[in-house]
């Protein structure tokens, strides 16, 4: 339909921003419409690692960004090799004109060269070698402490052991509340398991921003896990909630059934088949409604 091509027309028109990256740390940000944007971006990103090699290799080379105005447009040279040409979008994403966003830019670029050429030095290596090893070893302690409290906690909540008198007559109670207790141990496990993964995913990714040559895997890996963490998240939101909520179901059975009758061995089987037959149907229903 007419409509429809009009909106797709006018989505690609929208005019976005995007940032250029040296060394994996965001540099200064460009604006065009969303149909131009990531090719404008990739030009410029290629400009600027053709640049930065030759001036990054070359340590008594100096740098020299030079403006100047080509049809009208501030355009920016570094080391006379073409970079960018500013245009009216970049000016509207600064809310200035281009000359000015064009000195903004020139500023950007000077501090972060200069920061890339000093952490090249061997003085800015040897000082993030030992904030890395400070690090790691922190890592090293905090995934030991969290591993000695997962294994404290589970040899202090060992379950009595039934003698056979009550194996033969065990009370509905005690097999809801061994199933409660169950699903919290479960949870429990589980955050250790995200425990121990936060801490070396993240150690290892904060190590790897310490280092110009390592930044940029840190920032591959973030965009390659984001939909994935989000959707692991998401699951673990919901698995936790079905086990606390399976947790809660046991224990108000539990309280009901504590205050009926008393449980004789004649009638501890057939409540005990009636109970798990509900407690099954409300799990079930709790699983649908957190699925959905």
């Amino acid at each position: 339909p007419p409509s429809l091509n009009i909106n797709i027309r006018d989505l690609e028109n929208k005019v976005v921003a995007g940032s250029v990256y040296l060394d994996g740390k965001p540099l200064f940000s460009i604006a065009a419409t969303r149909a131009t944007l990531s090719e404008r971006l990739q030009n410029i990103q290629d400009n600027l690692t053709y640049i930065s090699k030759a001036y990054l290799q070359k340590s008594e080379e100096k740098i020299d960004i030079e403006i100047r105005t080509e049809n009208g447009s501030p355009v920016i040279y570094i080391n006379q090799r073409y970079l960018l040409t500013v245009t009216q979008e970049d000016a509207k994403l600064r809310a200035l004109n281009p000359e000015t966003s064009a000195l903004i830019i020139k500023q950007e670029l000077l501090e972060g060269l200069q920061q890339a050429k000093y952490e090249r030095t061997p003085e800015y290596t040897k000082e993030q070698a030992k904030n890395s090893a400070i690090i790691l070893a922190i890592m090293v302690v905090t995934s030991g402490g969290v591993l000695y409290y997962s294994r404290f906690a589970k040899k202090h909540s060992q379950e009595t052991t039934l003698t056979p008198a009550q194996e033969a007559y065990r009370p509905i109670t005690t097999l809801l509340d061994k199933q409660r207790k169950g699903h919290i141990k479960e949870v429990k496990r589980r955050f250790v398991q995200l425990a121990q993964a936060g801490i070396w995913v993240g150690g290892s990714a904060f190590i790897l921003s310490l280092f110009p040559y390592t930044r940029a895997i840190q920032v591959g890996i973030i965009a390659f896990l984001k939909i994935p963490l989000r959707l692991g998240i998401v699951a673990l939101v919901i698995y936790v909630a079905v086990r606390l909520s399976y947790a809660l179901i046991e224990r108000l059975t539990s309280a009901f059934v504590q205050s009926s009758t008393l449980l004789t061995p004649e009638t501890s089987e057939r409540l005990q088949l009636r109970v798990s037959t509900i407690s099954g149907v409300a799990k079930s229903i709790v699983t649908f409604l957190w699925l959905g």
